[in-house]
């Protein structure tokens, strides 16, 4: 009888990637591995769906006798896949179990997005109000620019991501606007600032 000798694949190699990629790019990976018999089947994942769309190839080794086994995903990325990962594995006869797996971490620039958070969150007049601009994004916003509507000049009492009022006046209100910006683009996020009097609650009457 026959016996056919299986070749073991090697463990997977993934390529194509060079680092962070911005929203809206396509990673477009490659994934090997040589030494199969007959030909191993690789597929994708990317954390654990499946990806589809791949186109596979298979050659003979030098050796004539294994294969070399090859497939190319695109993936047009988003900022939810920063950080995420994508696994190429290899399945073959040869291996019970489970295959052998490649791992390709993706780390995505997105542009910031911004909110005005007050302290306190109801001011008054006298107050010492702070008003912080938190910008999320990758990278991290460095970037703060603050405006207040109907006025042209940006605000020089800002600091970075921190306006401060230290003596709350009516004639602060107005609406007050954040620019939080990255490498890839910036993010507007405006507060409505309301200054009331001073409420002055009278002592009740003694009987």
């Amino acid at each position: 009888a026959m016996v056919t000798v299986l070749g073991i694949p090697q463990k997977p190699q993934i390529s194509g990637y060079s680092g962070p990629l911005r929203e809206g790019d396509v990673a477009a990976l490659t994934c090997v591995s040589s030494g199969s018999k007959p030909a191993a089947y690789l597929r994708w994942k990317k954390g654990d769906k499946n990806l589809t769309g791949q186109s596979s190839e298979v050659s003979k080794d030098v050796n004539g006798k294994t294969f070399t086994v090859s497939s190319r995903v695109e993936i047009t990325v988003s900022k939810e896949d920063d950080g995420a990962n994508v696994t190429c594995t290899v399945d073959h006869a040869s291996m019970q179990i489970s295959g052998k797996s490649a791992l390709q971490r993706l780390s995505v620039f997105y542009k910031p997005t911004a909110k005005i958070e007050p302290k306190p969150e109801h001011p008054q007049e006298g107050d010492n109000l702070v008003l912080h601009c938190k910008g999320e994004g990758n990278p991290i916003p460095q970037d703060y620019k603050w405006e207040k509507d109907g006025v042209d000049t940006p605000l020089s009492e800002a600091q970075d991501n921190i306006l401060s009022f230290p003596n709350l006046n009516k004639s602060d209100s107005g609406v007050y606007i954040c620019y939080a910006s990255n490498l890839v683009g910036n993010s507007m996020a405006r507060y409505i600032l309301s200054v009331s009097g001073k409420t002055y609650f009278p002592s009740p009457l003694l009987n």
